[in-house]
């Protein structure tokens, strides 16, 4: 974990990033490395993925804005019905990420629903996990075209299971929620990942590394390699997406924020930062995070910690059950796959939307 105490600077303006085009990005870094920084890499990076398509953006920004008029209240039908989510859920792939991710992380809820319809489906979610959901499919996906096949093997496994893992404890420590769990447990992987791409070999040297350590990541030594590490790449596409200055400096912060332009990001920061935090200091030591004893927004009594515990040991022992983000059309049996069409969008204001899904975005 000292690993992680590496001066990173923090992103000081909250605003929507629009990632360089990858191959001029390195090719600029290349002609005058010395005069650039680690946060120019990590853009390079995460430019990889390209410009986030609108759909997403928007669908991430509607539901953002929604959590923040109901106090993240569950989804009402009415709600699911607008666009940009009922948009999203016409893709036959996205409609089965959604539903089995249902199945995941709220089983009794779908199991009660009377009827089962895209609008009561998307009732069991609140709006933050329902956008994070959202944008780390899509962030899953863009990388997973751009990974060599034999690295993502590895891969998906471990982003599986340490998503599942930062659901267990957001579910138990409501300032961190569900909805950061689900993003930083996903995040980490996917875009160490990316590393790969442009240095496969220097990619598996690290791996090796890390296991002759018994390390999850090792920040200094990515510095070392690439001259930028996983979680700034993280943050630049978390700017990216729309999800706030909050949680891109929340993600890199090398201790626990303890300014920010107001409380509201503060609080935001501090979550992001617990959230890496506990997810990593339970799968390295299997025991709650030293670095935030004493902050009691972000403490488990002993009975949770040790349920937390023995999930997670469940996981490792049984395999995750949050394979969802891999799921297709092809895994929705037709039967579901005809409950859970809608009707043609409407926009807010009741009128039609005509826009599709590009085919290869998900």
């Amino acid at each position: 974990m000292s690993d992680e105490k590496e001066e990173t600077k923090i992103i000081e303006k909250d605003e929507e990033i629009s990632p360089p085009r990858s191959d001029d990005a390195f090719a600029a870094l290349a002609k005058k490395d010395s005069a650039h920084s680690d946060w120019d890499y990590a853009r390079a990076y995460a430019g990889m993925l390209g410009n986030p398509h609108r759909l997403f953006t928007n669908c991430v920004r509607y539901l953002r804005e929604l959590r923040d008029k109901t106090d993240n209240a569950p989804l009402s039908s009415t709600q699911a019905s607008r666009y940009p989510i009922n948009t999203l859920i016409h893709s036959p792939s996205f409609k089965s990420v959604i539903y089995y991710a249902a199945a995941a992380l709220h089983p009794k809820e779908l199991k009660a629903l009377k009827a089962l319809t895209p609008g009561t489906l998307l009732t069991v979610f609140t709006p933050d996990e329902l956008s994070a959901i959202v944008a780390i499919t899509y962030v899953y996906r863009r990388v997973k075209k751009l990974v060599p096949p034999t690295v993502w093997e590895g891969v998906s496994g471990e982003v599986h299971i340490q998503m599942e893992t930062g659901f267990h404890v957001g579910n138990n420590l409501p300032a961190i929620g569900t909805s950061r769990g689900i993003m930083v447990g996903a995040l980490r992987y996917i875009t160490l990942s990316l590393f790969s791409k442009r240095d496969a070999r220097g990619y598996k040297l690290y791996k090796r590394h890390l296991n002759e350590k018994e390390l999850l990541f090792d920040i200094q030594d990515e510095l070392q390699r690439w001259k930028c590490n996983h979680l700034q790449i993280a943050s630049s596409i978390l700017q990216g997406i729309g999800l706030g200055i909050g949680a891109a400096s929340g993600l890199v912060a090398p201790d626990l924020p303890t300014h920010a332009k107001n409380e509201r990001q503060l609080k935001d920061a501090q979550a992001w930062f617990a959230t890496r935090t506990w997810i990593q200091s339970l799968l390295e030591n299997e025991c709650a995070p030293k670095e935030l004893a004493g902050q009691k927004n972000f403490e488990m009594s002993a009975e949770k910690l040790a349920d937390v515990q023995k999930q997670v040991e469940s996981i490792y022992e049984n395999g995750s059950t949050f394979d969802w983000i891999d799921k297709t059309k092809a895994d929705l049996p037709s039967n579901l796959n005809e409950a859970l069409t809608l009707p043609e969008p409407l926009d807010e204001h009741g009128n039609p939307v005509k826009e599709e899904m590009p085919a290869d975005i998900i």
